[in-house]
């Protein structure tokens, strides 16, 4: 009995840990952020998806193509369309995450996986020359629940040390 209380104790202390996790840029770290305690990530092929301790928002990082921030603003659309279809932004706010400018936009869409309605806030950043998009969605105000969360989660990025 005392080694099940035990095990349960450590099961349930490292839950409430905050983790690190790596976003990679291909085959290299790109950066590294803090998950806060309760949140976990594991990587599906190129997007690293973070799960906020619930089922609901979705969150998703990855590198995208785009040359620059501006050139990712424009197609946000189409860099998106694997999460939302039809994303349109009815807000855009510059901010700065790591030092650089970055463009969060804020807007509605479908779900790509069963057409449901959406809505989505996509925040667009640079880290050492590579843009990267944070989406995060959801049917609902679940996306606006995890903005300030998102918002902190962003100034624990430390960018890979570059090679």
């Amino acid at each position: 009995m005392n080694h099940l209380l035990l095990i349960l104790t450590l099961v349930s202390s490292t839950a409430l840990v905050a983790a690190d996790v790596t976003v990679p840029h291909g085959e290299k770290p790109g950066f590294t952020l803090t998950l806060p305690a309760g949140w976990d990530a594991e990587q599906v092929d190129s997007k690293t998806v973070i799960h906020p301790g619930a089922k609901h928002p979705h969150i998703q990082i990855w590198a995208t193509a785009a040359a620059d921030l501006t050139a990712a603003s424009t197609s946000v659309s189409t860099i998106v369309d694997s999460e939302v279809t039809h994303f349109v932004a009815s807000t855009t706010i510059s901010t700065v995450i790591a030092g650089a400018p970055a463009t969060q936009l804020i807007g509605t869409g479908e779900e790509a996986d069963d057409n449901d309605p959406s809505n989505a806030e996509v925040t667009l950043f640079t880290v050492n020359g590579v843009v990267y998009v944070l989406i995060n969605h959801a049917e609902g105000n679940g996306a606006a629940k995890q903005r300030t969360a998102l918002s902190t989660l962003l100034t624990t990025l430390v960018p890979a040390a570059k090679k």
